[in-house]
C-alpha cells in the first residue's frame, strides 16, 4: 500500500516536472549529520596510572617468606599437642 502511494506521487511529480521542462529526483534523501556544538564550562583532568610496585608498597609491600619459616609453621601446626 505504501509503495503504491509513493509510486503515484512520484509519477505526478515527474509529470509536472516534465511539463515544466525540469528534471527532478524522486529518490528519498538521507538525513544529513546533526549540527555540532561545543561543551562549555567543562574542566579537563589528567589521570595518570599508578605503577604496580607503588600499589604493592601501599598495601605493605612484598612479603618474603623463607622455606624454613614455612617448614617451622607447618611443624608447629601438625605437632601441636593441644589440638
Amino acid at each position: 500500500m505504501f509503495s503504491n502511494q509513493v509510486d503515484k506521487k512520484n509519477e505526478e511529480l515527474k509529470g509536472d516536472a516534465k511539463a515544466q521542462g525540469k528534471i527532478i529526483s524522486t529518490k528519498r534523501q538521507a538525513e544529513g549529520p546533526k549540527p555540532g556544538f561545543m561543551v562549555g564550562g567543562a574542566t579537563l583532568e589528567t589521570v595518570t596510572p599508578i605503577p604496580y610496585d607503588v600499589v604493592n608498597d601501599l598495601k605493605g609491600g612484598y612479603q618474603v617468606i623463607s622455606l624454613l619459616d614455612v617448614i617451622a609453621s607447618l611443624f608447629d601446626y601438625f605437632c601441636d599437642e593441644d589440638k
